[in-house]
């Protein structure tokens, strides 16, 4: 019997040794891997430096578009708080992260959550398309609006 019970508490310490193992092994690589609601806040954090937001964008964009994520980005692009280059990355975030073909003018002005950046004179009705098919697949590009910010690497802010 007592041999019996010493097999139990060996299988029982062991069991409590390899959970711990276990949970200590989770823990340190939860705690190396910033989750997106952190690096969101870095990017949502004006005094971040903006060498620093290239890199965080690159990781965000490893993961799966959230509602949050959609806000932040909405609301950095309508702020007068972050520079130029940063609110252009935030609207190009939110075309390439939340926009589809098909999507509805109704579905777009959503995403965009009433855009400040856009102006009515700076919107142009596309009647035709002519020319080459382009490359495959097509740049990222927003043709139909011209935003008020500097363009990236022409020096500015």
């Amino acid at each position: 019997m007592i041999q019996h019970m010493t097999s139990y508490a060996y299988r029982i310490s062991t069991f409590v040794i390899i959970a711990l193992i276990v949970i200590s092994d989770g823990r340190a690589a939860l705690g190396t891997q910033p989750n997106q609601d952190e690096i969101m806040q870095k990017i949502a954090d004006p005094n971040t430096n903006e060498n620093d937001i290239a890199g965080l964008i690159e990781k965000v964009r490893d993961m799966k578009p959230s509602l949050g994520e959609r806000v932040i980005w909405a609301q950095i692009a309508n702020s007068d708080k972050f520079s130029p280059i940063r609110r252009q990355q935030a609207v190009l975030q939110l075309f390439d992260r939340y926009t589809s073909l098909g999507m509805t003018l109704q579905d777009l002005s959503g995403i965009l959550d009433h855009p400040s950046w856009i102006q009515r004179e700076n919107i142009y009705k596309i009647t035709a398309i002519t020319g080459k098919p382009g490359p495959d697949p097509p740049p990222r590009t927003i043709p139909m609006f011209k935003l008020d910010f500097p363009v990236l690497g022409a020096g500015g802010a």
